[in-house]
């Protein structure tokens, strides 16, 4: 669905939010980060475009530390 919607409209934001929370779900955070910083180019004020790239740069950043961390012991 939301790849139909961006077919159509590449600057869909609901679809770019949409294929970005997918992608979060599947643990693939750096495509939802693509996806979510696409949104963010094209309405950067949109509060739920803003708060879903936080949110897949925390799960990125916690993901480093916890590797990081597991390198140290």
């Amino acid at each position: 669905m939301w790849n139909n919607m961006l077919a159509l409209d590449s600057k869909n934001i609901d679809a770019l939010n949409g294929i970005g929370t997918a992608l979060m779900s599947k643990n693939q955070i750096d495509n939802a980060i693509a996806m979510f910083k696409k949104a963010f180019e094209y309405q950067p004020n949109n509060p739920l475009t803003k708060n879903n790239l936080v949110w897949a740069m925390n799960e990125k950043l916690k993901l480093q530390t916890s590797d990081k961390y597991k390198q140290a012991r």
